[in-house]
């Protein structure tokens, strides 16, 4: 009898191949875990910080972003700059680009978006070049979310050749702002500054007794808005004051939402009410003097 040979399969030669190959790739994921570790005692980052400001139309949003470089409302150019004009950059939603001239010109970059039916491609366009190429941006305003959702809401509505949306363009429409936010909030492990401006609305609220009352927060879909919120680091609501002074809100309380993180040992950077001026904000923000 004749004693047959029996020769390995080649797909355990190439289960053995992948098995090699799936080991080195274990530890090469292993030895990037060990060493993006951050141990007690090290100095963190200059990470940027990602901001929510919302208020009513006219108070004085797109005009913060002059405040950096030493402007104050109703006296001019009369501060400290905390930054260069060049490092300013403001991505023009509402068409309010008027109030960031002098002397009939800008004083800070502005990329306008308009409504057009290739603006989500032209939005992603930006986001990406922000990330890849090298610019000299280090504060960038998004002037504002509340109208761009509306702007995705159209593109997405002409793209499928609607006369009004469906709840899925809804739908898709809050997650193209969550990818947006996102995308922008990662420009700050960069150290670049990102602040969304929102218009402010009036949420109306049942409280467990049946009383109606209600609270400020962000214009959006009232789903997302506090999510929108707890994505970034700091929220403020924009007001006036009865004597005129322009003032950020930093802390919520039962009728505005907003959100202040402070450093970990709970000393406040911040006060509940902050002059709106940027420059003294981020100095604060950033441990600077002021």
């Amino acid at each position: 009898m004749t004693t047959q040979r029996i020769e390995p399969k080649q797909q355990d030669e190439g289960k053995d191949k992948f098995n090699k190959e799936d080991t080195a790739k274990i530890i090469s994921i292993s030895q990037q875990i060990q060493t993006s570790f951050k141990q007690p005692g090290s100095v963190i980052e200059d990470k940027g910080i990602s901001m929510i400001i919302y208020s009513d139309p006219g108070v004085g949003k797109t005009s913060l972003a002059k405040t950096l470089l030493g402007w104050e409302y109703g006296k001019g150019y009369v501060n400290k700059p905390y930054c260069k004009a060049e490092e300013i950059l403001v991505i023009d939603v509402e068409a309010g680009e008027m109030v960031l001239q002098h002397e009939g010109k800008r004083v800070v970059t502005v990329y306008r978006v308009e409504e057009e039916i290739d603006s989500l491609v032209r939005m992603k366009g930006l986001v990406q070049y922000l990330h890849e190429q090298a610019h000299p941006f280090k504060f960038i305003f998004f002037d504002n979310m509340s109208e761009y959702e509306k702007f995705i809401l159209m593109a997405l509505t002409r793209l499928k050749e609607l006369n009004v949306p469906r709840q899925k363009e809804w739908g898709d429409d809050a997650f193209y702002m969550r990818k947006n936010i996102r995308d922008m909030r990662r420009l700050t492990y960069k150290g670049i500054n990102v602040i969304f401006n929102f218009w402010k609305m009036v949420v109306p609220i049942e409280d467990a007794e049946g009383h109606l009352t209600s609270y400020e927060a962000p214009m959006v879909m009232r789903s997302t808005t506090m999510e929108y919120i707890g994505l970034v680091d700091q929220t403020a609501m924009m007001g006036i004051s009865k004597e005129g002074t322009r003032y950020l809100q930093f802390e919520s309380d039962m009728r505005v939402a907003c959100k202040r993180r402070d450093e970990g040992d709970g000393l406040p950077l911040l006060e509940k009410f902050e002059k709106a001026d940027l420059a003294t904000i981020f100095r604060k923000l950033k441990g600077e003097k002021v």
